[in-house]
C-alpha cells in the first residue's frame, strides 16, 4: 500500500473515532450508569408481585400454606424471584441460609421505605413474619443471582464497541482505497510514459466514477494521446527530411555528374566546346530549377507562411495562367480549355497570389505532360458548385493512375510513368508536392481521382 493511502485511512478513522469519543462515548457512560441505577433502585415486577402473594398466603393460610407456595417457588421460579420468610427468631421458613448482614439490613429498615419496595411485615399467629426478594442492588450478598443479566450486558457493550471500531475502520479502509487507486494508477501510467510506451490510458481502468479523480484521468489520457499524436508526427516529419535529404541527393547527383562529363569533353576536345557548354547551361537551369522548388517546399512544409491576408482575383489569375500554360501546351501539341461560371466583374478569395498560380501551374504542367498528343486539359472552375467555397477541377485524357497511387503522387520526388511522358519532361516530382502544400495551406483540400472516361482528375476545393 502506498503512503498516500495509509495517511487516508489513518485520517478518515481517527476523525470516525474522535467522533465516536464525542457522542458515543457520553451515550455509553450514561447506559453503564442507568445500568448501574438499574441494579441498585429497580427490581422485578414480578418480585414485587410474588411478596405480595406470600403475605396474601400467610394471612388467610397460614405458616403451613406459605412453606407450600415457598417450596414450589423454590422448585420452580427463577432464583432473583424466589420468596424468603423470616419469624421472629430469624429462621427462614425453608431453612435456607441468610446472611446476619442481610437480616440487620432487613429488621433496621421500615416497611414503607420505597429503597425496599420487596419486603413486608406481616403479623401471623403472635409472630412477626418478614417476606422478602432477594436484591443484591441493596444486599450484595445476592449478587450471584444477577450476575448472568450484568455479565450480558457487560458483553452487550464490549460488542458494540467493537462494533464500532471494526466498521469505522472498514469505511476508513474503503474510502482510502476510494481516494487511492486511481492516483496509484496515474502514478503507474506516468512511470509507463516515462519509459517510452506512449499508448498508456487510464481512463478505462479508473472506471465509470464522476469525480475530479475521473477527470484527472481523462485529462491524463488527452495529454498521453496528444504527446503520442506530436511524437509520431515528429517521427515522421523527421523521416519525411531524411526521405527529402536522400531524394535531393540523388537528383542533385544526376545533373552534377552530366556538368563533370560535359566540362570533361570540353577540355579534351575543344572542338566540342559550344556544344559542352551548351549542355552545362542546360544542367545549370535544372539545377537552378530543382534548388528553387525543394526551397518552395521546404518553406511551405515548415510553415513559413507568405501573406494570406490579402485577396486574390481568381478569375484574373486563371486568364493569366492560361495565356502563360496554353503557349507551352501548344508546342507539345495540346491544348488547355478553361471552362468557368465566375462573374466578369471578377471573383475574390482569400489567399496568396504566387502560391495558387504555382500551384494551378504544377497541375496543369503536369496533366498536360500525360495528356497525349492533340488531347486537351480541362480546367473546370466553379464559384457557385458548393456554398462559401470555390470548386476547382483539372483533368488530363492520359492512362490515369492505379488505386494505391492516388494518395502518394502528392508525396516529394514520387513519379508516375506513363507510355505517353518521357524522359526529357518528366521533372523532378516535386509539382505535385508543391501543389498539395499551397493548398493546404490556404485550408482547403486537394484530392486525385480517376476519370470515368480514363485520364485523371485532380479536385480543389478552397474557402471563400
Amino acid at each position: 500500500m502506498s503512503r498516500l493511502f495509509w495517511k487516508i485511512l489513518l485520517t478518515f478513522w481517527l476523525a470516525l473515532l474522535l467522533l465516536f469519543g464525542v457522542v458515543g462515548v457520553p451515550f455509553l457512560v450514561q447506559q453503564w450508569q442507568l445500568h448501574t441505577l438499574e441494579e441498585t433502585t429497580v427490581v422485578h415486577p414480578m418480585s414485587i408481585v410474588a411478596v405480595k402473594a406470600a403475605a396474601l398466603t400467610l394471612q388467610h393460610g397460614g405458616t403451613a400454606a406459605l412453606t407450600a407456595m415457598l417450596r414450589e417457588q423454590d422448585q420452580e421460579a427463577p432464583a432473583d424471584m424466589q420468596i424468603y420468610a423470616l419469624d421472629n427468631a430469624n429462621q427462614e421458613l425453608l431453612g435456607r441460609t441468610v446472611a446476619p448482614t442481610v437480616v440487620a439490613r432487613l429488621r433496621a429498615a421500615t416497611p414503607l421505605n420505597l429503597s425496599f419496595p420487596v419486603m413486608r411485615e406481616v403479623d401471623h399467629g403472635g409472630n412477626t413474619y418478614l417476606l422478602f426478594a432477594p436484591w443484591s442492588g441493596q444486599f450484595p450478598e445476592f449478587a450471584n443471582v444477577h450476575h448472568l443479566r450484568m455479565n450480558k450486558k457487560h458483553t452487550a457493550d464490549v460488542l458494540v464497541i467493537f462494533s464500532i471500531f471494526a466498521a469505522s475502520f472498514l469505511s476508513s479502509w474503503g474510502l482510502a482505497w476510494y481516494f487511492s487507486h486511481p492516483v496509484k494508477l496515474l502514478n503507474k501510467a506516468f512511470q509507463t510514459i516515462a519509459d517510452g510506451d506512449l499508448t498508456r490510458r487510464v481512463a478505462q481502468d479508473i472506471g465509470s466514477r464522476r469525480d475530479e479523480l475521473a477527470d484527472l484521468g481523462k485529462g491524463f489520457d488527452h495529454m498521453a494521446t496528444q504527446l503520442q499524436s506530436l511524437v509520431e508526427t515528429q517521427q515522421h516529419l523527421m523521416a519525411s527530411q531524411q526521405r527529402l535529404l536522400h531524394d535531393i541527393s540523388h537528383e542533385l547527383r544526376s545533373p552534377l555528374t552530366r556538368l563533370n562529363m560535359s566540362i570533361a569533353l570540353a577540355r579534351q576536345q575543344p572542338a566540342y566546346l559550344n556544344k559542352s557548354l551548351q549542355q552545362i547551361e542546360q544542367e545549370a537551369e535544372r539545377l537552378e530549377c530543382l534548388v528553387n522548388e525543394v526551397l518552395t517546399l521546404a518553406r511551405l512544409e515548415a510553415g513559413i507562411s507568405t501573406d494570406m491576408d490579402s485577396f486574390v482575383d481568381i478569375r484574373l489569375l486563371l486568364q493569366t495562367l492560361i495565356e502563360t500554360v496554353e503557349f507551352e501546351a501548344l508546342a507539345l501539341q495540346r491544348h488547355v480549355q478553361l471552362i468557368h461560371d465566375l462573374p466578369n466583374e471578377g471573383y475574390l478569395i482569400p489567399g496568396n497570389a504566387e502560391l495558387l498560380y504555382r500551384a494551378l501551374e504544377n497541375l496543369l504542367r503536369n496533366a498536360i505532360q500525360h495528356t497525349p498528343p492533340t488531347g486537351t486539359v480541362l480546367l473546370r472552375v466553379s464559384g457557385y458548385a458548393l456554398p462559401k467555397a470555390l470548386q476547382i477541377g483539372v483533368e488530363d485524357q492520359g492512362s490515369g493512375v492505379s488505386e494505391t497511387e492516388l494518395t502518394s503522387i502528392f508525396k516529394p520526388f514520387y513519379r508516375r510513368r506513363t507510355p505517353t511522358n518521357s524522359n526529357s519532361h518528366e521533372g523532378y516530382g516535386l509539382g505535385l508536392a508543391i501543389a498539395y502544400r499551397a493548398i493546404t495551406a490556404h485550408q482547403g483540400s486537394i484530392i486525385a481521382k480517376n476519370r470515368e472516361e480514363g485520364g485523371l482528375v485532380v479536385q480543389i476545393i478552397l474557402p471563400c
